[in-house]
């Protein structure tokens, strides 16, 4: 499914002189396979760190990729919905396929049904939590996307910060932030993995158990049976995820970050695909990462 809008195991220390040695040659293809003979040029970079240190690795400092999240927002809404109980995790809410909010056209590819926030997240439907964003207001998820730290640079690079609680930011609605499409949001991969990173090992003080709960969980079914289900399809990694996808002209850009194994989370990831949908594009270029990587005699 796309989610975009209306339109033997290896001792500890061979794992990480691996992911060392690897750090340099990790690329996102910018199409669905591997682009054999073509030019570094041609795809964009893969970045990962390994959970203990933070530290970035990829073949350029990931500060100077960013762009719209399109989907990958809808875990920081996740979590505004959860930490400022505004909506119950059990909570069904339908999905048709398409849905009409003050004048503005929702869809998703297909209808979902009823669907709970884990699922939603699995599946990531756009009808969900556009629904769910009429309980969320614009300022209330920028704080949220602040706890992230959505809104800091992570170093020297080109990075743009929104301004909160600028006008601007302010003034689109919620629903678009929740999609990621609001412009005066474009995170950098660094922001995302960082983000990420914070998901995967749950260190944000004072947020409650039960939020990264739903999280981590609607990332592990994204894996096993929703958007990202071809990432790992042979359980291999255990790997937890979420994709995004955003309109770019008459094409699409997309991204999957993501962090494995769910029982102990010893790597993050983000890569983003500068042409085609998360499933055409971003999806297919992690897997092939992942077989390549260290960890895949694992």
């Amino acid at each position: 499914m796309h989610d975009y809008f209306t339109s033997s195991s290896l001792s500890r220390r061979d794992f990480l002189k691996g992911i060392a040695l690897a750090a340099a040659g990790l690329l996102l293809p910018s199409v669905g396979r591997w682009p054999e003979g073509q030019a570094v040029e041609s795809v964009s970079p893969f970045w990962w760190c390994e959970l203990r240190d933070g530290k970035p690795h990829g073949a350029d400092h990931p500060g100077n990729c960013f762009g719209l999240p399109g989907s990958l927002m809808k875990l920081v809404a996740a979590t505004a919905l959860l930490e400022e109980r505004l909506l119950s995790p059990n909570q069904l809410l339908e999905c048709r396929g398409t849905l009409r909010i003050k004048g503005q056209l929702y869809r998703c590819q297909h209808p979902h049904g009823k669907v709970n926030m884990r699922q939603a997240l699995a599946g990531s439907c756009n009808i969900y939590f556009v629904q769910a964003a009429e309980v969320l207001s614009t300022r209330r998820f920028l704080q949220y996307a602040e706890a992230f730290q959505l809104n800091r640079p992570t170093g020297p690079s080109r990075e743009s910060a929104y301004l909160f609680p600028s006008r601007t930011a302010l003034a689109h609605p919620s629903q678009l932030y929740v999609l990621g499409l609001a412009k005066p949001m474009q995170p950098s991969a660094a922001q995302l993995l960082r983000m990420t990173r914070h998901i995967a090992l749950r260190d944000i003080h004072g947020f409650r158990p039960a939020t990264w709960r739903i999280l981590q969980s609607g990332m592990r079914s994204a894996v096993t049976q929703g958007t990202a289900r071809q990432l790992d399809p042979q359980n291999r990694w255990r790997v937890a995820a979420k994709t995004g996808t955003t309109p770019s002209g008459e094409f699409y850009q997309s991204w999957v970050l993501g962090f494995f194994p769910i029982e102990k989370p010893m790597v993050a990831f983000c890569g983003r695909a500068l042409s085609g949908t998360a499933k055409d594009a971003a999806v297919p270029a992690a897997r092939q990462w992942l077989q390549q990587a260290p960890w895949a005699s694992v």
